[in-house]
């Protein structure tokens, strides 16, 4: 199995791409939203799946860390950006390629946006889709389930404390007789 490569152009994705993370950033003034990204990026995105993060909440932590932890990106991946990374003063977008829906897309960013750079998730970070079978198209349909009851049932423990309570005044007035 070869190993999986960057592309070779960042600004270019292939419908077959998977597990590539791009990063993109902007100053500290300039605020984004993640309903917005598709316009600043130049291509048809599924919001869904964009993160966009400003740095002083995850300040503690810092981004490269949380690239690592949250994606899966591997340190010695992110070794050698990872102080610029965790310079970076601002709002940040996390744009993995399953939010471009196996679509072909050129990337154009446009002010504030910046691009940072574009890592690799871990390998098999991306679940697939199981393929349809003949036997899974013969599958039963299944009746819905009853609605339940509105009213609560009695419960047996009730009944027990009922009896235990009429046993004991019957026993208190038998002594007192």
């Amino acid at each position: 199995m070869t190993p999986r490569a960057l592309p070779s152009n960042p600004m270019t994705v292939r419908a077959d791409e998977h597990g590539a993370v791009r990063v993109f950033a902007t100053d500290r003034e300039e605020a984004i939203t993640r309903d917005g990204m598709g316009h600043l990026i130049g291509a048809d995105v599924d919001t869904e799946r964009v993160e966009v993060i400003d740095t002083k909440d995850i300040a503690a932590l810092g981004l490269a860390t949380y690239l690592a932890e949250g994606y899966g990106i591997r340190d010695e991946d992110l070794d050698d950006g990872a102080e610029a990374l965790n310079a970076i003063d601002g709002c940040v977008a996390l744009i993995p390629t399953s939010a471009f829906k196996e679509k072909e897309a050129t990337l154009s960013p446009s002010p504030p946006l910046r691009f940072v750079g574009i890592y690799l998730e871990a390998e098999g970070a991306r679940p697939r889709a199981m393929a349809e079978t003949q036997s899974s198209r013969m599958l039963p349909e299944l009746e819905p389930a009853p609605e339940p009851d509105p009213t609560p049932p009695v419960k047996r423990s009730y009944a027990i404390i009922l009896v235990a309570l009429l046993l004991s005044a019957a026993l208190v007035l038998w002594a007192v007789l």
